[in-house]
């Protein structure tokens, strides 16, 4: 399973400094599926809708980056077992140091492996996130 964050996601869509590697890397893994946790087009609105109000983006083009995002998310498997992934989210706050929707792209993943992450890839782009998802037994990528 490639599980993939919102950060990594939105360098798909979004022009970064990290857009090559990731496009890369999701033209690479898209094959093989794509699982996301089920509010992560929330969270790639909200990046989109972050960039638009620090004036990095104009409106046109966020509705045209939430546009293509969209048309590629409708390929993608979403974990959606909210209770699971909010258990999981709790126990993963009392480990790491993360921010609430981190845990819950964290557990949503686990719960989309069946707590068996060894073999599995997570792709993100959060240092912290990632640094959390290693120990918790994913290979993490980039």
């Amino acid at each position: 399973m490639n599980f993939w964050d919102a950060s990594a996601l939105v360098s798909v869509i979004v022009e970064q400094t990290s857009s090559f590697s990731v496009r890369t890397l999701y033209q690479q893994l898209a094959g093989e599926g794509v699982v996301v946790w089920t509010l992560t087009p929330i969270e790639f609105v909200s990046a989109v809708c972050r960039l638009t109000r620090q004036n990095d983006i104009t409106q046109t083009q966020a509705i045209s980056l939430i546009s293509e995002f969209r048309g590629i998310a409708t390929t993608f498997e979403l974990v959606s077992q909210v209770e699971l992934v909010k258990q999981g989210a709790e126990r993963i706050l009392h480990l790491y140091p993360l921010k609430a929707a981190d845990a819950l792209q964290l557990a949503a993943a686990l719960v989309g492996v069946d707590h068996k992450p060894e073999g599995h890839q997570f792709v993100s782009l959060d240092r912290t996130l990632a640094e959390a998802a290693l120990k918790e037994g994913f290979r993490v990528l980039p």
